[in-house]
């Protein structure tokens, strides 16, 4: 028995029994057979309202299982992956729970946001309401925009960007808010909070067995000054 074979076990006992759960999915490397073994945490630092730079330490990390799931009772549905994944060992896995009003709603937003582009653009695992989600990615291709292109190209392009850096062994580096200008704009406009590329603040987000901590912010303004003597 590999790793991941316990949490399969486990979503599958809970998609069977979860009467409110419409639909789970799953996306990303572990669909994709794509993980690695070092990955940069990223801290962004912001001055005030003005963005600095995003600076990554390069770390080692186990592989993820990136999942959505969709539940008439988000809050039921979360006692139940609390109860039933029990034994997470090798590998993380990241719940993003969502009710079906809060789904629909970023799917058919004006903004490039993750559930939007991960329906439009991702590999799905669809381990239950196939036939929902398939007939919603046909509706969300028709409202395709493109900024979604164009941000989701700046958002696999600074991905691999980064890979390039962790393949080589670099322990830290820096993008600048100039360096962003020039090579993410869209990617940018987000961080600054002027596009919505991210996931909705009105979801509840599970990750065993513990948070990954991959991101974080700092910002100098807020920070005490030490003197030096």
């Amino acid at each position: 028995m590999n790793y991941y074979d316990k949490t399969l076990s486990a979503l599958n006992e809970i998609k069977n029994g979860d009467e409110n759960m419409l639909a789970l999915f799953a996306f990303g490397s572990f669909v994709t057979k794509e993980s690695v073994s070092k990955n940069y945490k990223e801290i962004r630092v912001f001055d005030g309202s003005q963005f600095v730079f995003s600076k990554f330490d390069l770390i080692n990390i186990y592989p993820d299982i990136d999942i959505i799931c969709v539940s008439k009772d988000i809050k039921k549905t979360a006692n139940s992956f609390d109860e039933k994944i029990l034994d997470v060992f090798g590998h993380y896995i990241t719940i993003n729970l969502l009710n079906k009003e809060v789904f629909e709603k970023e799917l058919f937003s004006d903004h490039p946001n993750a559930i939007k582009r991960i329906l439009l653009y991702r590999e799905l695992l669809i381990m239950k309401g196939a036939e929902y989600i398939n007939k919603l990615k046909v509706e969300v291709k028709k409202i395709e925009t493109r900024t979604d292109s164009i941000f989701q190209q700046e958002f696999d392009f600074r991905k691999e960007y980064l890979k390039l850096f962790a393949k080589n062994h670099v322990p830290s580096m820096m993008i600048t808010n100039e360096e962003y200008e020039r090579l993410f704009p869209h990617f940018l406009k987000f961080i600054t909070g002027h596009l919505l590329g991210g996931f909705p603040e009105d979801r509840i987000k599970l990750v065993y067995p513990e948070p990954m901590d991959m991101k974080a912010s700092i910002n100098l303004s807020d920070t005490k000054l030490e003197k030096l003597i």
